[in-house]
């Protein structure tokens, strides 16, 4: 119940899929310009996006009007999340050339990540009027589709995509997620399983067809996934705490405390830890540690709300009813979306914990 039944975007290269392939200069720019250009396309191919936009900018300053330099440097710049630069370069490159369908997907991708999901959308049907075989604008609108809750319209968008490019893999992934997030396990589990026939490689899959498993109780192939990923870095926490929901699921408490444990060794911050580990403390009666957890996990992300639930399911249990209502109205108040059953109980114990409190 609950447990980190998260989106998880963790690689915005791999999950997303902007365009990472080399931009061909056109000749007539200037040789300056065309130079930089090319040396930041290599900057960004090894990773390092800021000597990228340094490269960019000094072939825009060669070259003011080079409409692919502003296009380039806003896609480092949606790779560090900086979104304000991503719209402003895209804003000038689409006043340069508005024709450029790349532009107007990243720019898309800018407005999305401000919750501009009607601006987005309009962009990304732009981009593919543009170029009516663009899966990347199919798959970036279905997600947008996905913040305005129009999973009609994101579903048809994913097909798009797969149909465009069969191979496809993070399409398949992302409506993977979606069928999962609207409880379509099966068919969340078939779309994982065809991304990772196509891209082995992504650790985002297997995460996910792992947390999928778990849901649908096939726990030894959940915890394989998870074993596979460990394997390749052993330092993935995620990995390791669904590898304690695997074990909490199947009542081996102590040993998903055990694994939360070693995980917190490797991020000693992460928010979402202390909030699972107050989950398996509630089911040893280890009721002030799971509180102390919750206050730890608020503490480091105040916007972890699942904590507050936590800390309203251990309160509770302490007798301490008029905190513990305070924390499910607080949890209330804004709720993950991954989490129905918690909803729902949280409302129940909340108005219970009101009439016994007069």
């Amino acid at each position: 119940m609950g447990g980190w039944r998260l989106r998880i975007f963790v690689a915005l290269v791999l999950v997303l899929g902007f365009c990472t392939l080399p931009v061909t200069a056109a000749q007539e720019h200037s040789p300056e310009a065309i130079y930089w250009f090319s040396q930041g396309e290599r900057s960004f191919k090894a990773g390092d996006y800021q000597g990228a936009i340094a490269a960019f900018t000094k072939a825009i300053a060669a070259e003011p009007r080079y409409a692919k330099a502003y296009d380039r440097r806003a896609v480092c710049h949606i790779a560090l999340q900086n979104y304000e630069q991503v719209l402003a370069d895209e804003n000038l490159a689409l006043a340069i050339d508005p024709g450029d369908a790349e532009a107007y997907n990243n720019r898309g991708w800018g407005y999305y990540n401000y919750g501009m999901y009607d601006l987005a959308i309009a962009d990304y049907s732009r981009a593919i009027s543009l170029n009516g075989k663009f899966a990347r604008a199919y798959n970036r609108r279905a997600i947008a589709y996905e913040g305005k809750r129009d999973y009609a319209k994101a579903e048809a968008d994913y097909g798009a995509a797969v149909r465009i490019d069969p191979r496809y893999a993070d399409a398949y992934y992302n409506r993977g997620l979606m069928y999962f997030d609207r409880g379509k396990v099966p068919a969340a589990l078939a779309d994982y399983n065809r991304a990772i026939e196509i891209n082995p490689g992504a650790n985002e899959y297997y995460l996910n067809r792992a947390i999928a498993y778990r849901e649908s109780r096939q726990y030894s192939l959940a915890m394989a996934d998870c074993e596979r990923i460990l394997k390749n870095d052993p330092r993935h926490y995620l990995a390791m705490k669904q590898k304690a929901y695997v074990y909490f699921a199947q009542g081996q408490v102590d040993a998903a405390v055990g694994e939360v444990d070693r995980a917190l060794l490797v991020r000693p911050n992460a928010a979402d830890l202390y909030g699972g580990r107050a989950e398996f403390y509630i089911a040893q009666g280890r009721y002030l540690a799971a509180v102390a957890d919750a206050d730890k996990a608020l503490a480091l992300d105040g916007r972890y709300s699942i904590a507050h639930y936590r800390r309203g399911a251990a309160l509770e249990k302490l007798g301490r009813t008029a905190e513990a209502r305070a924390a499910y109205v607080l949890f209330l108040e804004n709720p993950p979306p991954y989490c129905p059953y918690e909803v729902a109980d949280a409302k129940k114990k909340a108005a219970a914990l009101a009439v016994k409190g007069k």
